[in-house]
């Protein structure tokens, strides 16, 4: 959610997005998600339901993505978990 720029015509340059999520692609990547919550000492990631995942990455990435609405994580082709913080 945001206005797009009006020279690029887009909201967020997937490039940029991949600047901030790439160390944590490698993070993940052939990795057991409760070694790396125990590692990290994480709790959301010690007990990795696609609820705490979706959470976890919302507020990991958050504050380097402040335009960032929301965090799917698909279980399945159709199951899944949005976590979207309240506003208020």
């Amino acid at each position: 959610m945001g206005e797009t720029n009006p020279e690029t015509g887009m909201l967020v340059d997937f490039g940029d997005i991949k600047k901030v999520v790439q160390p944590y692609i490698e993070m993940f990547d052939h990795y057991v998600v409760n070694d790396i919550g125990e590692k990290h000492n994480e709790p959301l990631l010690m007990n990795p339901t696609s609820e705490n995942l979706a959470r976890w990455f919302y507020e990991t990435l958050a504050p380097s993505l402040p335009d960032l609405y929301s965090i799917v994580v698909h279980e399945t082709v159709t199951a899944y978990c949005e976590y979207r913080p309240q506003f208020d």
